[in-house]
């Protein structure tokens, strides 16, 4: 079992999220996580990212995103969440820090100290 495919199942024995839930947080298609729970795909480093961050979220009951929140800057909420440092999570979505900070105060989340 790869570690993706580990990570998919313990999503969805622990917390019933499926592979659509996770295709939309990450802004993905369904396919794309079947293939990557089969290995036939692998992630690239940003999305690999974003789900290790994803389960993270779902497994230590950080805080949740306010379902108004679209996928990519839930995902950035959540980061922050976590405690990732925001030139950390600008690296992974490709957008300046100055614009990470925006989606976080925008959003409200709080800074989990590490």
């Amino acid at each position: 079992m790869n570690e993706i495919e580990k990570i998919l199942r313990d999503l969805k024995g622990r917390h019933g999220i499926n592979a659509s839930q996770v295709a939309e947080a990450l802004g993905v298609s369904k396919v794309t996580v079947s293939r990557w729970r089969s290995g036939s795909l692998v992630p690239s480093a940003s999305k690999l990212a974003a789900l290790r961050s994803f389960y993270e979220t779902q497994m230590t009951g950080a805080p949740t995103v306010p379902p108004a929140v679209d996928s990519r800057d839930g995902m950035i909420v959540r980061m922050a969440a976590l405690g990732h440092d925001y030139s950390e999570i600008s690296k992974v979505f490709e957008i300046s820090r100055e614009r990470v900070r925006q989606i976080v105060s925008q959003h409200g989340a709080p800074r989990r100290r590490r």
